[in-house]
């Protein structure tokens, strides 16, 4: 028996949902930005649901791709290494490892600003009391 390559198109393919719901979550991120400066508490706790919601979604898609390297070794080390590698400083052997690298660094910048408004909500929302533990002028 003969053993079964990665299918590429379909990780990218994946990768390529995963990043839309981060931009789904950045875009419920704003929507919740609002409602707390409009202090619309009903629509606050909608949006932290639709957003929860779209995070379970986007986990779901990477959940997808670990088991499809289930069960052989190699292609588990394989994609280890495309998922965990730093997107910024590593090179793919191939078009399609380029493209992996490409997506993972457009998802790794949504990402970042996710996690830059996050903060600001948190020390809006609960100031020294927060994880981040000051509050935000303005």
């Amino acid at each position: 028996m003969g053993k079964t390559k990665l299918d590429m198109k379909q990780i990218l393919k994946l990768l390529e949902k995963r990043h839309a719901s981060i931009l789904e979550i950045a875009n419920l991120t704003k929507e919740l930005e609002d409602a707390l400066g409009r202090d619309d508490r009903a629509s606050s706790l909608l949006t932290l649901e639709m957003r929860a919601e779209a995070m379970a979604k986007s986990d779901g898609y990477m959940e997808e791709i670990w088991k499809m390297a289930e069960g052989d070794v190699e292609n588990s080390n394989r994609l280890r290494r495309l998922l965990n590698s730093d997107p910024f400083t590593s090179s793919g052997e191939g078009a399609e490892e380029e493209a992996l690298y490409w997506i993972r660094r457009k998802i790794g910048r949504a990402v970042e600003s996710l996690q830059e408004a996050d903060k600001k909500i948190s020390q809006r929302i609960a100031g020294l009391k927060s994880y981040y533990g000051t509050t935000i002028k303005g």
